[in-house]
């Protein structure tokens, strides 16, 4: 989520949308869990606004992810292979830790642990696709680049659902779906494309797209319900929520322009923005261990009520950072900081 390299200039477009992302991840844990009370209540899935949320920001944080990891690992290489794996996989035990004193004794210590790993499925599977790229790299032939791109969707399809493959590769059906998408993203990096080459042209045609594939989209299509296979069904879903996605994605780049110019320039969008993961990372125990807030919100909750509660919810939790992450272990552990950093 957030990118391992800072350049000197920095592009604070990229700090706008990445905070406007996080607080789509917020709204839309807030609708299925505030509104629909959790994963049990199955409606959320149809619901309009959890819907044209996550048909496409888990993408677009892949494939911003994947164009900043191509810059960073194109300059350092291996040193940017480490950094990863400490802001990445760091915070997963970290939060593992973290369920321990959440959960007491109400589960066994490995389940508990276990759980962080589980809740921040995203890193894990960002990790995984740095990682592939980086051997990707290795080699310039195309073939071994192409190889290795399709190999490991193959193996990911094939054995991801066939025990007892799953519990040692869990998120092998996220894998799969945010591969392509994350390469997509480094291309884009290698090729020097950036925000200033998206056309409104473009735009509209994508937004039009993003509409028509809204209102076509069924609630068994999500990756979170139905991973890829070898079925000719499977596979025109995939190829129809892979380029809903898309659309969704540049839409949301381009949207992201205007949005940029009209809060851009305030600090708190950019540092919000810049803080992306530590927030990710801090809201998941918010709803995962949805009792935290639950208690104290109305049963009955409204979309305005769950957008405020968003907002509130992301300017609390970059306080929570702000005050955390002063303590060097929660800083390594939580945000897979080595050290305190200017939150400017």
């Amino acid at each position: 989520m957030n990118e391992i390299h800072t350049s000197p200039q920095r592009d604070t477009y990229w700090d706008t949308v990445k905070a406007l992302l996080i607080f789509l991840v917020i709204l839309g844990h807030s609708v299925q869990f505030f509104i629909y009370h959790g994963w049990n209540m199955k409606g959320f899935w149809d619901d309009p606004v959890f819907k044209s949320i996550y048909l496409f920001h888990m993408p677009l944080f892949m494939l911003i992810s994947g164009y900043f990891a191509a810059k960073s690992l194109a300059k350092r290489g291996k040193l940017a292979l480490l950094r990863y794996f400490q802001r990445l996989a760091l915070p997963c035990v970290g939060m593992g830790l973290l369920y321990l004193l959440l959960d007491g004794t109400d589960k066994s210590l490995f389940r508990s642990a276990c759980s962080g790993f589980k809740a921040l499925w995203f890193l894990i599977v960002l990790f995984e696709c740095v990682i592939l790229y980086y051997i990707m790299q290795l080699k310039q032939q195309i073939w071994y680049k192409s190889a290795i791109f399709a190999l490991s969707i193959l193996v990911a399809i094939l054995f991801g659902s066939t025990p007892p493959i799953p519990r040692l590769w869990p998120h092998a059906t996220m894998f799969t779906y945010f591969w392509p998408i994350f390469v997509l993203g480094a291309v884009l990096a290698k090729k020097g494309v950036t925000h200033e080459h998206i056309n409104w042209k473009l735009g509209v045609f994508c937004t039009g797209l993003y509409l028509i594939g809204f209102a076509f989209f069924q609630s068994d299509w999500y990756v979170y319900v139905r991973p890829l296979a070898f079925q000719i069904d499977s596979l025109l879903i995939d190829l129809f929520r892979s380029g809903v996605a898309l659309a969704g994605c540049y839409m949301a780049l381009w949207a992201g322009k205007y949005i940029h110019r009209w809060v851009g320039k305030y600090r708190i969008i950019q540092n919000i923005g810049k803080a992306t993961l530590a927030l990710y990372v801090l809201q998941t125990p918010f709803f995962d261990k949805s009792k935290i807030l639950s208690n104290y919100l109305p049963e009955q909750m409204g979309y305005l009520d769950a957008a405020c509660l968003s907002l509130c919810l992301v300017l609390a939790l970059y306080g929570i950072y702000l005050a955390s992450r002063r303590i060097p272990f929660v800083s390594q552990l939580l945000y897979g900081e080595s050290s305190t950093r200017n939150a400017d």
